[in-house]
């Protein structure tokens, strides 16, 4: 849940990673074309080169649903707080969606899905990890910066 804040963030410490102003990068309730999700990638990407981090669907991240994630942990451990075990495996999803107003797709808006709940505004987004991409870029003849 920290990684995706951190990315959609992108360097900000803003409401949203643009700003105060969110119709250019972001489909929600004031600018979306139809009552459904917008396909990605139709709008600006964030400073990281994200697209859709703010609105269009719930991102549902590993971590488990508590309702006091952040409140309860201090230090080190509040800045990355990982939560394996939840209530009723419940999970986190973040970043708002079509159907919700600006202020519910800031960048540290969070809200809980059951572990089988389907919405049509939830998915997910698929990421690799560092080690992951050197791997591949290593296979492919290519190394990024260490």
């Amino acid at each position: 849940e920290a990684e995706w804040e951190f990315a959609c963030r992108a360097g900000s410490n803003t409401l949203f990673s643009c700003g105060d102003v969110l119709t250019e990068i972001a489909w929600f309730r004031m600018n979306r074309v139809k009552n459904m999700p917008s396909p990605v990638g139709q709008l600006l990407p964030n400073p990281f080169g994200l697209f859709d981090m703010h609105g269009n669907v719930w991102e549902q991240v590993h971590d488990a649903w508590r309702p006091d994630s952040y409140q309860r942990l201090t230090g080190a451990a509040a800045v990355d707080p990982r939560v394996d075990v939840g209530i009723d495996g419940s999970r986190v999803v973040r970043g708002g969606s079509y159907w919700l107003w600006s202020s519910e797709c800031r960048s540290a808006c969070r809200d809980v899905i059951a572990k089988d709940g389907r919405w049509r505004s939830t998915g997910f987004r698929v990421a690799l990890s560092i080690d992951a991409v050197r791997q591949m870029q290593t296979r492919n003849g290519s190394e990024i910066a260490k």
